[in-house]
């Protein structure tokens, strides 16, 4: 399999949204992985779950709740993820066109950047790093793409340190935008 995309939530209805922009992508070499941060128990919860079944989708709920804040969840469904290639699609966020997963076919390396919507605007900042760069802005192999724990609050940035440090990123930011960060959502 080509691609693991790891969804940390909140169960907030924009999952809805994210959940239909990958299951409209034209390349369907994908495994989707949801890391609920609130229990998937309750019956609110079940209703919103129940509209985003898929066969290439499984639920997991995290250890403990963290309401919307750090990595953990992320840092914990990592080793379920199956694909070659890991990337992190927040709840609140969404796929920019149903080509995103075909645009990606052109990494070859450990891990590439791409541009993102975000409020409106491209955004991709070279270099890369801690404050920088977005959870949506790269793809990374799925050996090197455990998040970390030390910093919640720039644990993508932490991430990206890190990678720069293993390998050279791939430019592709030149390409479309393949994230829209969907800012009306946040913090709901």
């Amino acid at each position: 399999m080509r691609y693991t995309i790891i969804t940390a939530t909140i169960l907030r209805p924009a999952l809805l949204t994210a959940c239909a922009s990958l299951d409209a992508q034209t390349n369907k070499d994908w495994e989707h992985i949801i890391t609920c941060d609130r229990p998937s128990n309750t019956p609110e919860a079940k209703e919103l779950l129940a509209k985003i079944a898929h066969p290439q989708r499984m639920i997991f709920d995290c250890s403990r709740e963290h309401r919307d804040y750090g990595s953990t969840c992320k840092h914990e469904i990592w080793p379920h993820a199956k694909g070659d290639y890991i990337y992190y699609l927040d709840d609140d966020n969404y796929f920019s066109h149903n080509g995103v997963l075909e645009d990606f076919m052109q990494v070859t390396g450990v891990w590439a950047l791409f541009p993102i919507m975000h409020y409106g605007k491209r955004f991709c900042n070279i270099p890369p790093g801690v404050d920088r760069t977005d959870t949506g802005n790269f793809l990374v192999k799925r050996e090197h793409g455990r998040f970390p724990l030390e910093e919640p609050i720039h644990s993508d940035g932490l991430l990206v340190e890190r990678l720069k440090s293993v390998a050279p990123y791939q430019d592709l930011t030149g390409i479309t935008p393949v994230l829209i960060y969907a800012a009306q959502n946040c913090g709901r």
